[in-house]
């Protein structure tokens, strides 16, 4: 899912065990599933639970109707973040093929109120 190693969000962490109750999971299978420690994957489970996005029968956890919608919801906000990413790309990038320009050794530019004039032994 991410192609680099960057820390996942609590809204990937949410949306990475809602998509893997959506058949029915065992805890473990929940946790390799979801690429998740015993601690987090207990402190997620409990969360989703409380807020009934998942159920658990006795063996399975279940992604609820709620749950689903969620899921619906998202997947939509990891779509919107990938475009603004690939935005903020574009922009970095255009950044780095300007040339920079050094404004304050323009002639006649305003400099702290005064214009900046050549001054030397070459100026006449």
């Amino acid at each position: 899912m991410f192609p680099s190693r960057k820390k996942r969000t609590e809204f990937d962490i949410e949306h990475d065990i809602l998509s893997a109750c959506k058949n029915g999971v065992r805890k473990t299978a929940l946790m390799y599933k979801a690429n998740l420690s015993y601690e987090l994957a207990k402190k997620y489970i409990s969360r989703l639970l409380r807020r009934g996005f998942i159920s658990f029968d006795g063996a399975l956890y279940h992604t609820t109707e709620s749950g689903l919608k969620r899921l619906e919801d998202l997947e939509e906000y990891q779509k919107k973040r990938s475009e603004f990413e690939a935005i903020c790309e574009k922009l970095r990038n255009a950044s780095r093929d300007m040339p920079e320009e050094d404004s304050a050794r323009k002639e006649g530019h305003r400099f702290y109120g005064r214009t900046r004039e050549k001054k030397g032994r070459h100026s006449q």
